[in-house]
């Protein structure tokens, strides 16, 4: 699936061009324990702070892979 993400700050959009190199690390983490999302522009050595709306059931959903493997998990356990 694709993680829906926005930005904290709105203007930071409009810095990112097309081709830059955009890395998140520790997303998995991030999205565990709730602590900020940033992604890294490497073309342009900034930062962005961003944001998703998802709840916590959604959260583990998206870590267990998705919708058919989080039901998966529920039924063995």
């Amino acid at each position: 699936g694709v993680l829906a993400l926005e930005f904290e700050n709105a203007s930071d959009y409009d810095r990112i061009q097309l081709g830059d190199l955009l890395v998140l690390t520790g997303i998995r983490d991030a999205l565990s324990t709730g602590a900020k999302i940033s992604v890294q522009n490497k073309t342009r050595n900034e930062n962005y702070n961003v944001r998703h709306g998802l709840s916590a059931r959604q959260i583990r959903m998206l870590l267990s892979g998705g919708l058919i493997s989080w039901l998966q998990e529920k039924r063995v356990h």
